[in-house]
């Protein structure tokens, strides 16, 4: 989830900042793993409440001081929380892990346009790379360096280049982010069993997204173990969003590692 706050960073962005731009992701990507956690963590607590019945919170209620807070208006609503906490319970988080990906993605995907775009106000040598991507003109070297909102619209629009320059570039989002990245001279390597979970991940975002998270046929088709739910809503599982989340740290670490071996700091 978007904080308001900003985290401390241990690398400084004036004197590496394409870096700097790897290391904020990193940390977001922590953030969203450890606020899923937080979040079951809050409702195992409600759900354990249950054992708490109504006669406990009223004899509790009687005990405290006249100048205390009054629990009987709170026993209807924690009553509603307890059982809400129950049935998430029971649905394996499917409620709280759907927010979690759909949040964890929006994290990795400014990630990637983000590394892009910090390469582009930053390297002169990469700017000249995306200006031939377009027609003639329209993204001069003479005004370089670019401003930071130009250079996000330019990650942005190679994006796009780059799933048109990729086989299936629609489904398989790891192979054209590969694409995306070589055209700057960064070798992306990662291994074909955690970029299909990578490029699973991406769909099932877009099945909450588009489809409230209901799965075709044609999900199915591009990915068979999804099979058995063709018809209905996908669950996500903690053990599903935890497969996901491992993917999106492989990509990132591995966008990471190709940024360190370049000459791009």
């Amino acid at each position: 989830m978007p904080e308001l706050k900003k985290r401390a960073l241990g690398t400084s962005r004036e004197q590496a900042p394409v870096t700097w731009v790897v290391h904020q992701i990193g940390s977001f990507l922590i953030g969203e793993f450890f606020n899923g956690g937080y979040y079951r963590g809050c409702l195992q607590i409600a759900k354990s409440m249950a054992s708490l019945h109504r006669p406990t919170l009223k004899a509790i209620n009687a005990t405290r001081k006249s100048n205390s807070v009054d629990l009987e208006h709170m026993i209807a609503p924690l009553e509603d929380v307890i059982r809400w906490a129950g049935e998430v319970h029971a649905e394996g988080y499917h409620t709280v892990n759907t927010h979690v990906l759909i949040t964890l993605w929006a994290a990795q995907e400014a990630g990637m346009e983000n590394v892009i775009s910090e390469i582009l106000r930053t390297s002169n040598r990469a700017a000249k790379i995306a200006s031939e991507k377009f027609q003639k003109g329209s993204y001069s070297l003479a005004d370089w360096p670019w401003s930071e909102s130009i250079c996000l619209e330019v990650a942005q629009k190679l994006d796009a280049k780059a799933k048109n320059a990729t086989d299936d570039g629609g489904l398989n989002i790891a192979r054209r982010t590969i694409t995306l990245f070589s055209w700057f001279g960064l070798n992306i390597q990662i291994d074909e069993k955690t970029a299909r979970k990578y490029n699973e991940a991406s769909r099932v975002r877009n099945l909450i997204l588009h489809r409230y998270g209901q799965l075709t046929l044609r999900d199915a088709e591009d990915f068979p173990e999804l099979a058995q739910w063709v018809g209905e809503v996908l669950p996500i599982t903690t053990e599903r969003i935890n497969s996901y989340y491992k993917a999106v740290i492989a990509m990132h670490l591995a966008v990471a590692k190709a940024v360190w071996s370049s000459e791009y700091k």
